[in-house]
């Protein structure tokens, strides 16, 4: 693996400098064994703030799961899918959204996710989004700032990184087809992007 600094980047898509966070700038890590990039010595660790749950001042949350995800939250809470999501048009393989109590996840209580154990792919990947750049390499930004938990706990290393792609992977793989979607075309989630 090779340890690049932000200069060293030619895409745009690594550059992270319009983050506002309080802590260092971290650099960027290329691997390319693994075809991912991904910032280098960046402690994150959730702190419960229940942030990343709701809607902010500047932006509201968008919740979007999988048919496969919304079936599994069903089997996990006895509720019926439309009682907690609504269906959503134009965004395979995406299918639902999540409904909100007060601007809030409808699972959150407190703040303490209900459906932790079955929570989407969307909480998991929470505060980065994965990008693919035109030469193929899968580019993990973190476009969330008002993460609490950014400088905070252990430093994240390449296999956390590859553990999220593999489990994007393997939670979009029965979609590709089904929705005419190549492998290399895969849109991973964030928060932020509206159906």
């Amino acid at each position: 693996m090779k340890s690049t600094g932000k200069s060293e980047l030619n895409s745009a898509a690594h550059n992270f400098s319009h983050v506002n966070i309080a802590k260092p700038s971290p650099g960027y890590a290329v691997s390319k064994k693994k075809n991912i990039a991904y910032p280098e010595n960046l402690r994150w660790k959730c702190v419960r703030c229940a942030i990343c749950c709701g809607d902010i001042e500047k932006r509201a949350r968008h919740i979007l799961i999988l048919a496969s995800e919304a079936r599994a939250i069903a089997g996990r809470t006895g509720m019926r899918i439309e009682e907690f999501a609504r269906r959503l048009k134009d965004a395979e393989p995406y299918e639902f959204e999540i409904r909100k109590n007060n601007n809030r996840c409808m699972f959150l209580n407190g703040v303490s996710c209900r459906i932790y154990s079955k929570r989407p792919l969307v909480c998991r990947f929470y505060p980065f989004l994965l990008k693919r750049s035109e030469s193929g390499t899968l580019e993990f930004e973190l476009p969330e700032h008002e993460c609490q938990g950014l400088g905070r706990g252990r430093k994240l290393r390449q296999g956390y990184f590859v553990r999220l792609c593999r489990m994007a992977l393997k939670k979009l793989a029965p979609h590709f087809h089904q929705w005419g979607v190549k492998r290399s075309e895969v849109f991973f989630p964030n928060r932020n992007n509206l159906p």
